[in-house]
């Protein structure tokens, strides 16, 4: 995830930081090649959160660059909570971020389309609140209990109908 200091909400790159979450067996790593890289002091490792809500309305931006997914519930859950998304194009991405519609889509291991993305979207605030608008309705028709049933009920309807055509068609 990305987000800005609180101290500033300028467009000054400064600013930014990165909150990268988790205690996996990659986290020791990845804490020195941002050390290497020069970075560190942009970085925090918090380590792992169990409750997101506060992260999610801290930060600008959810980033999501994994080599492979299914359906991340992680992802769901950033949109839910009103965050543009870049993510890879992988697993189930693409079936929640559309065609770029509610989020951007990186190819995986593409760094440069990936850090491109993200530049493009830090300095453009309305396409992150349209991304972040499109993606929030989607993800609530979609995936929430409410959306699921509506689906559910429309599967039923469509069911039940075929079935009445059938045997009085």
């Amino acid at each position: 995830m990305l987000f800005r200091s609180r101290e500033s909400h300028s467009d000054n790159a400064s600013s930014l930081r990165l909150l990268i979450i988790g205690d996996g067996r990659l986290r020791a790593k990845t804490e020195l090649e941002a050390e290497r890289l020069g970075i560190a002091n942009f970085c925090r490792f918090p380590g792992s959160i169990t409750n997101l809500g506060d992260v999610y309305r801290a930060v600008d931006l959810f980033v999501m660059p994994s080599l492979w997914e299914g359906l991340s519930l992680a992802m769901l859950e950033a949109m839910a909570a009103g965050l543009p998304m870049v993510a890879t194009d992988v697993g189930g991405a693409r079936d929640v971020l559309g065609d770029n519609q509610r989020g951007v889509l990186v190819p995986p291991g593409d760094a440069e389309a990936l850090t491109l993305a993200l530049a493009q979207l830090l300095i453009d605030s309305k396409r992150r609140i349209e991304l972040a608008a499109a993606g929030c309705l989607h993800v609530r028709e979609r995936y929430s209990i409410v959306g699921l049933t509506r689906q559910l009920e429309r599967l039923y309807e469509a069911a039940v109908a075929a079935r009445k055509g059938a045997l009085y068609g």
